[in-house]
Order: C-alpha cells, then structure tokens, then sequence
C-alpha cells in the first residue's frame, strides 16, 4: 500500500465518521483546536495530522486506534504492512 493509498483510505473513513455523526467541520475544529479549514485539510490529508491530534479525533468518535486500522488494513498479515512508501 503507498502513501497516497493510506491517506486516501484515513481520509474516507474519518470523512465517513463525521457524516455518519452529521458533524460540520466547525466542530472538527474545535475539536482539535483549530480552524475549520485546518480541519478539512487535515480530513482530506490525514498523514498532515500530528498524533496526538489524530487520536483525539478517533476518540471524539469512540473509535479506539487498533480498531480504526483494522478497518484500514483488514486482515492483512503483519509483513506486507511494511510496504507503506
């Protein structure tokens, strides 16, 4: 899986967190502390986030970590992981 692959996929599933919680933006950014549109270029390139603010996030939506990236890499084996550029 590339880079661009993975953002790709953390940026449709938190887009799909928000709309399924009918969350704005506004919100997001709140949330995070930042302006809505820091917010939306976070959505949209999630690798951009930093850490702590991208765990903030999933735990505004009950989502734990390792249950976020099991939705991201399903049941792939450990090894091919490790193909992220």
């Amino acid at each position: 899986m590339t880079t661009e692959e993975l953002n790709r996929l953390i940026s449709i599933k938190l887009k799909g967190f928000r709309g399924e919680k009918n969350i704005s933006l506004e919100k997001v950014g709140e949330i995070l502390e930042v302006h809505r549109e820091t917010a939306r270029r976070y959505e949209n390139h999630p690798l951009d986030m930093s850490v702590d603010q991208f765990l903030k996030l999933l735990n505004f939506y009950n989502i734990e970590a390792t249950n976020f990236f099991k939705l991201i890499y399903g049941n792939l084996p450990l090894n091919n992981t490790k193909n992220i550029e």
